[in-house]
């Protein structure tokens, strides 16, 4: 394992304190856990110093320390899938966790990208080797987070315009997202992941949250 982190340049580990008793006392000693992400390039990071650049990285696809291009294609090439070894670009979209965080990231990246709306596209319907081949979608789902999920339907699907709620379709044209219906990508709702789960597949797991989507067939492709 590398010693340090090269963002932080402190060891690659996380110091968990020891817990207290009933009467204040430390029961045990502190424990050292690893916390070392390694990309495609070599070079390590603590998850969260990645996380706090994951916006640039999903923009640039280099490495923030040796700049070095990341995404490798060894599969073969993939209309849904272009970058199996990049960093975790859905996770990246949803754990910002609100509709701001996701807009930000795609307002910087259309200006990156100069608003080539294929790259755009491969941005949102990215799936994450490293939760399993999950797509945005899958994750703001599991997370419970509607608004997210909402966001990413009007993007990348081709759900009417006049099935989306009130609030969400004001929000996103108040908000001047486009809908990348005309990129010829596959629907985000068909995306798959590892183990074969389609979005519709995971909220069927969450009755309670997202019945009324699942009977409503809005994240059937």
């Amino acid at each position: 394992m590398a010693a340090v982190c090269k963002a932080c340049e402190e060891p690659l580990v996380i110091v968990l304190e020891p817990e207290s008793d009933d009467e204040g006392q430390t029961v045990d000693d502190p424990q050292n856990v690893p916390d070392d992400l390694e990309l495609p390039c070599g070079c390590h990071f603590h998850w969260q110093c990645l996380l706090d650049q994951s916006q640039a990285i999903a923009i640039s696809l280099n490495c923030p320390s040796c700049q070095k291009y990341l995404p490798s294609n060894a599969q073969g090439p993939s209309v849904t899938n272009p970058f199996l070894h990049a960093p975790s670009g859905a996770a990246i979209l949803t754990r910002y966790g609100d509709v701001q965080g996701v807009v930000d990231l795609l307002q910087d990246a259309n200006e990156e990208l100069a608003g080539d709306v294929a790259q755009l596209g491969q941005l949102i319907r990215y799936q994450d080797p490293l939760a399993g081949g999950k797509s945005a979608l899958h994750l703001a789902l599991e997370k419970d987070q509607e608004e997210v999920v909402w966001l990413l339907l009007w993007i990348a699907s081709p759900v009417p315009t006049d099935v989306f709620p009130v609030s969400a379709r004001q929000a996103a044209e108040a908000l001047q997202i486009v809908r990348l219906t005309n990129d010829n990508a596959e629907d985000i709702r068909a995306l798959r992941t590892e183990a074969g789960q389609t979005a519709e597949d995971i909220a069927r797991s969450k009755p309670a949250r997202w019945g009324a989507l699942v009977d409503a067939g809005i994240l059937r492709a």
